[in-house]
Parts: C-alpha cells; structure tokens; sequence
C-alpha cells in the first residue's frame, strides 16, 4: 500500500514538471495529473485504495489499510517552479 501511494505521488510531479516545461508548476495542473495518476493506479490495483483531497496549493494523496487501519499519506504542493512532497 505505501508503494501504491508513492507510485501515484511520483508519478504526478513527475508529469506536473513535465507540463510545466520548465516555467511555474499550476496548481490546476499538478491536482488533475496526480489525480490522473492516482485513477490509473487504483485501476492497476483494482480498488480504489488511494484518495486524493484538494488542499491549499496542491493536494493530499492518501490511502488507509483496511486491516490494520494505519494511513500513509504525502502533501504535494506547487510552489513557482518547484513541487514541494511532504510525507505526513
């Protein structure tokens, strides 16, 4: 499950900086591909095991084990040219 998470995270910075070419990193933008990316990983996986939940300035991306209840979460925002990861 951390994987999963990680994977939808990288992922999407990685296509936000690419769209970004180089210049500011909109916020519009960073939000739809890394919920793009987190779509096709809870397809890949075939549940919806992570969630993605607007904040200020970029997005939560989350997901919660169901057995033991334990939740990994990252907050990706886009400051200028940059995208901030934080684990949480």
């Amino acid at each position: 499950m951390p994987g999963a998470v990680k994977t939808a995270v990288t992922r999407g910075v990685a296509d936000a900086r690419t769209a970004a070419h180089g210049g500011t990193v909109k916020v519009s933008s960073l939000r739809k591909l890394v919920r793009r990316d987190s779509a096709a990983v809870n397809a890949r996986e075939g549940a919806a095991i992570v969630k993605v939940t607007t904040i200020s300035q970029g997005v939560q991306v989350s997901a919660t084990n169901p057995w033991t209840k334990k939740t990994i979460s990252y907050v990706v925002k886009a400051s200028g040219r940059k995208i901030i990861v934080k684990k949480s």
